[in-house]
């Protein structure tokens, strides 16, 4: 599988369509998927809905665990 290069806030993407799950992406601190709560991970079913979600799906994240790092 070719290396694919991930916007700077993914901390960590893991393919585990192979174990019959999805692809999980983890945020950095500070950024989350929710505009209103904080949700740094997220499961998707193909690589481009995680593309796009992780493109232009995620908000800065207000919780008092990302704002007080």
């Amino acid at each position: 599988m070719s290396t694919m290069l991930l916007p700077d806030h993914v901390l960590h993407w893991d393919d585990e369509r192979q174990n019959g799950d999805g692809i999980i992406v983890t945020l950095k601190y500070g950024r989350s998927f929710d505009p209103v709560w904080h949700e740094g991970v997220k499961g998707f079913d193909t690589i481009q809905e995680a593309k796009s979600a992780t493109r232009r799906d995620t908000y800065p994240c207000k919780c008092s665990e990302c704002t007080n790092r």
